[in-house]
């Protein structure tokens, strides 16, 4: 009956799937998906590698939708704190391999959860993702609930996928709204999380809400 943005809609589909045991995908409409990542992902989750990790997420490579073709960039390997937020990892990445690189934070395009691990850091209500969030940071914010609850987050060097990502480089191409609702949200992960981050977070939210930036 409306909107109810990337928590909203991943904890309706959560809540219709209710899986008994096992991992359960989140996965964004605008990534792009090898033929055989999932079988490589199915052998994965079943090998000891993925032994303490509650989320993990693949390479994501850019893609651009406009020109049907890679960016030839990268778009995530990983979120990592910055001294003023967060930023998508974005520097060449290294060879393939089985690796599994425990990260502070998994881009929500391509969230694979463990199922128990999720359970445990689900709310009051079952639901996984936090709605007040809407959409921006929502994934950090989870990523960090299960490393409070001591499981690992990670990005698995095994595999990638392409991501056309909807946030754009230059911040002017984006609405007003979605500059808001991003900086307001930092500022609700940082009052839980990294309270020292707080001055900076408002001060990121007042020049987007006053000043237009």
């Amino acid at each position: 009956d409306g909107n109810l943005g990337f928590t909203g809609g991943n904890n309706a589909a959560w809540r219709r799937l209710n899986p008994a045991d096992g991992w359960v995908l989140f996965l964004n409409p605008d990534v792009i998906v090898p033929s055989d990542l999932f079988r490589k992902m199915r052998a994965l989750i079943g090998s000891p590698a993925v032994d303490g990790f509650g989320a993990i997420g693949v390479r994501l490579m850019g893609w651009d939708f406009g020109k049907g073709s890679p960016t030839g960039e990268v778009d995530s390997t990983g979120i990592f704190p910055t001294w003023n937020g967060w930023r998508d990892r974005r520097e060449p990445v290294p060879a393939t391999s089985d690796r599994i690189e425990g990260v502070p934070g998994i881009c929500g395009a391509f969230f694979l959860g463990r199922v128990r691990a999720l359970r445990e850091v689900a709310f009051r209500k079952g639901e996984i993702w936090d709605e007040r969030y809407f959409a921006y940071k929502e994934d950090i914010e989870l990523s960090l609930r299960l490393q409070r609850a001591g499981w690992k987050t990670g990005v698995w060097h095994g595999a990638d996928a392409w991501h056309g990502r909807g946030w754009q480089p230059d911040r002017k191409h984006m609405s007003r709204e979605a500059r808001l609702l991003s900086a307001r949200n930092e500022l609700r992960l940082h009052a839980k999380y990294a309270l020292w981050k707080l001055p900076v977070s408002v001060a990121k939210w007042t020049a987007v809400r006053w000043l237009g930036l």
